[in-house]
């Protein structure tokens, strides 16, 4: 009960006692190894419901392979003499800036993310204002006594605040639904424009702000799978195609998957599900290829990877190795 192997999940360990605490039992007991999957109806009659689902969320391999120990601190799981170091020297920077805010500390790395945006610097100050929410939109013109009527005059619905004149309105989408095809997934309703900036800068690099995503065709007689994942509230999707040189559909894959943490491990294990898919529809000379470079990097690594994430990074590397030719790429 005091182990703590479960990550992301308060204390790494279980919260509520069972009637089952003097009962020896290992985390094997909760797998059903016919499936390689959870045994969830165990796991849901034995552990507190809070408990439960941090278990189940916990990722399988697809093989039986031995247990290993992980610093959950580090994305590859390992220890480096280096991360202690850091931790000094964010504890000493703490102890020196603890009058600072938290909210402070966030904007000056948006400030400093900003600034790197390789745009003209009309476009950046655009963008400071816009963050500052200092442009002359109607509410904030109201705020200032300057008019009375707040309304957004193209639509007449809503009040024009910078996010809604920027962001929200129809036609601003339209205009963002021909950009990048990561910029479009940024979707939802941000009440100012910062919070929509903060936003896409932690789902976004610097390049793809800047850049369209051009899809390429494979080369030869290869095919290409390109696959992703979405994240909703009660679980995962996860879609994938294979096209060839000539650009046609030879086979496409959508399914729903296991709730999930976090974004790499819903596209690890897309990455996972759609090589199994691409390999049991007879495909062995493949490129594989998706939008998540942490994710297209630890699989095309040759070194181990110890994070929680590590038993699918293996899983997908078996499956490359059965294939005659494999390159993996990120977009």
């Amino acid at each position: 009960m005091e182990d703590k192997w479960i990550p992301n999940h308060p204390g790494n360990k279980i919260l509520f006692h069972t009637k089952y605490d003097e009962w020896e039992w290992g985390v094997s007991d909760l797998i059903d190894w016919r499936v390689n999957q959870w045994d969830r109806d165990k796991i849901f009659t034995i552990f507190h419901h809070f408990d439960a689902e941090a278990i189940i969320r916990i990722p399988l391999s697809r093989r039986q392979v031995e247990d290993r120990m992980v610093w959950m601190h580090c994305c590859n799981g390992k220890y480096p003499v280096k991360f202690g170091y850091r931790v000094a020297h964010m504890l000493a920077k703490d102890a020196i800036s603890k009058e600072e805010s938290s909210e402070q500390r966030t904007e000056n790395r948006v400030w400093s993310q900003l600034w790197k945006l390789r745009v003209p610097n009309k476009i950046k100050i655009f963008g400071w204002r816009a963050c500052l929410n200092i442009l002359p939109s109607k509410v904030n013109l109201a705020r200032r006594k300057i008019l009375i009527d707040a309304t957004f005059g193209v639509c007449q619905r809503f009040p024009e605040t910078v996010s809604h004149a920027i962001w929200s309105y129809s036609a601003a989408q339209d205009v963002w639904a021909s950009a990048n095809a990561r910029i479009q997934k940024c979707g939802g309703e941000f009440d100012e424009f910062l919070h929509l900036f903060q936003f896409m800068m932690s789902k976004l690099s610097l390049e793809e702000l800047a850049n369209f995503l051009n899809w390429k065709p494979p080369m030869g007689q290869l095919y290409k799978l390109n696959f992703d994942a979405a994240v909703f509230a009660n679980g995962s999707g996860i879609g994938a195609v294979i096209r060839n040189a000539a650009r046609d559909v030879m086979a496409a894959l959508s399914v729903r998957g296991a709730a999930v943490n976090d974004n790499e491990e819903a596209k690890a294990g897309a990455c996972r599900t759609a090589l199994e898919f691409a390999t049991n529809a007879g495909f062995s000379e493949l490129i594989i290829e998706a939008d998540n470079v942490t994710v297209m990097s630890v699989v095309s690594s040759l070194s181990p990877n110890w994070s929680r994430l590590g038993v699918i990074y293996d899983d997908v590397r078996c499956l490359a190795a059965g294939l005659r030719q494999v390159v993996f790429s990120s977009i």
